[in-house]
């Protein structure tokens, strides 16, 4: 019994794009990594001492911490105060008697203008 091996074929531009995928994501981890740790070594510099011991300006940390506090909650005042201000929609009976009314009117208002038509001399 002889085995069937397959000719290997040239990688497809799919798996090209995978393995480039692959590649960049590495390198992102290892930036990210590199970040964190540099982030880490700043929060232990700031910290720790004055700043006149350290001799770094205050207003350029200020600047960075304000840059990585953040949350994804949501803000609840906000999302509250909208609900407060939108008036409530009205019920489907509700348009459907305004479709009816508005029906109403626009009928009076035609017979109106017709009757003032026909009677008034012009």
């Amino acid at each position: 019994m002889t085995m069937f091996r397959r000719s290997p074929k040239p990688a497809s531009p799919l798996r090209h794009r995978q393995e480039e995928l692959t590649r960049r994501e590495a390198e992102l981890r290892t930036r990210v990594e590199e970040l964190e740790r540099m982030i880490a070594g700043t929060s232990r510099a700031t910290q720790g001492g004055s700043e006149a011991v350290r001799g770094e300006p205050r207003g350029e940390t200020d600047l960075i911490d304000k840059r990585l506090q953040f949350s994804i909650a949501p803000d609840e005042p906000y999302i509250d105060q909208s609900r407060k201000r939108r008036r409530p929609r009205p019920l489907r009976k509700q348009r459907r008697e305004g479709r009816w009314v508005f029906l109403l009117l626009l009928v009076a208002f035609a017979f109106a203008v017709i009757w003032l038509v026909t009677h008034l001399p012009f």
